[in-house]
């Protein structure tokens, strides 16, 4: 007769096994030497596919298609510094276009990742933060 403990014991540990093979096989991202972290995940309102992660380092990182495929997109391209932290204000409107408050550079905007444009209604003023809702503080 076979004892119980061995399969209760490998029934408790697969999982285990199963997660930590997939995280040894698994690619591993790397951005400026370090691993890639994200800060905030910021889905757009009505649209789960299309996804923006903040990380204090490097960026953003966009998916449009629910993390099957990622986009990097460096800090420098909305007016950060990718190498230092920087805690810019992201926030993803309906429709896919993504606000960015880049500190002392003003509010930037792009529609496709790619292509920033600064938004001079604020006349060089600090802008560290956003909101999504205006009754927000």
């Amino acid at each position: 007769m076979e004892s119980p403990r061995p399969r209760w014991l490998l029934r408790r540990a697969a999982p285990a096994l199963v997660s930590l093979a997939a995280a040894a096989a698994a690619p591993e991202a790397w951005a400026h030497g370090g691993i890639a972290r994200a800060y905030e995940i910021l889905p757009e309102p009505g649209n789960p596919e299309h996804v923006v992660l903040r990380s204090d380092l490097w960026g953003l990182f966009r998916s449009v298609d629910g993390g099957a495929t990622w986009q990097y997109i460096c800090a420098e391209a909305y007016g950060d510094n990718s190498t230092a932290a920087e805690h810019s204000s992201v926030v993803v409107l309906p429709g896919g276009r993504i606000l960015v408050a880049a500190q002392f550079d003003g509010l930037r905007v792009t529609d496709d990742g790619c292509t920033f444009r600064r938004i001079d209604a604020f006349e060089g003023q600090l802008l560290n933060a956003l909101s999504a809702h205006p009754s927000d503080p």
